[in-house]
């Protein structure tokens, strides 16, 4: 019987000097070609950082079953963005999914921002521990409303909502029998079968 063993991310402070960058610098970087394509990164509380390369099939599945089902829950004037960026005033995120007021070219000019922002969800395997601590402040600080994650290892979603400084006040967890309810502003629009987007 395999072992997962789950270490939260270490975020203590390099020993020796680094940089932070701005949004606005890292948005010129990707501009001017500072990064080749094939690379996958964001930039979170000033760090750039890499994205996992490779995603088991599990975690696939799960985006394609999210994918799916949400698209089929959003009334007009709302669009779901998947693996796009985002942007905060020190992140620029690029989180699973992003449910977003507006038309698709209304992010033409710029990424969306939180207050463009209903939901925000994330894809949990390898990296739970990040989403949890590191993602988890970020959208809270960012106040976007609500968080999903989706949690493959545990079978489960983490409902997170009202933010409060850099944490969400609220978390519930629903297993594979329950359900969650897809809120836009302020409005219940949905209730999902948690096992409708669980692999």
């Amino acid at each position: 019987m395999a072992t997962i063993t789950r270490t939260a991310p270490d975020l203590t402070p390099p020993p020796v000097p680094v940089r932070r960058f701005t949004v606005e610098e890292y948005l010129k970087m990707i501009a001017v070609g500072v990064f080749v394509d094939s690379e996958r990164l964001e930039l979170l509380e000033g760090w750039i950082v890499p994205k996992p390369m490779t995603r088991n099939p599990p975690h696939e599945v799960a985006v394609d079953l999210i994918d799916e089902r949400l698209r089929q829950s959003l009334p007009p004037g709302w669009r779901l963005r998947n693996q796009a960026s985002i942007r905060t005033t020190d992140s620029v995120p690029e989180p699973d999914f992003a449910i977003v007021r507006g038309e698709a070219r209304d992010s033409l000019s710029r990424h969306p921002i939180p207050a463009d922002l209903a939901l925000v969800i994330e894809v949990s395997d390898s990296t739970l521990a990040e989403d949890r601590t590191l993602k988890a402040r970020l959208y809270a600080r960012a106040q976007i409303t609500a968080y999903w994650i989706v949690n493959v290892i545990d079978h489960q979603i983490e409902v997170h909502s009202d933010p409060s400084g850099a944490a969400y006040l609220e978390r519930t967890v629903i297993g594979p029998d329950g359900e969650v309810a897809l809120v836009l502003d302020g409005v219940e629009v949905a209730r999902i079968a948690a096992r409708d987007l669980l692999p």
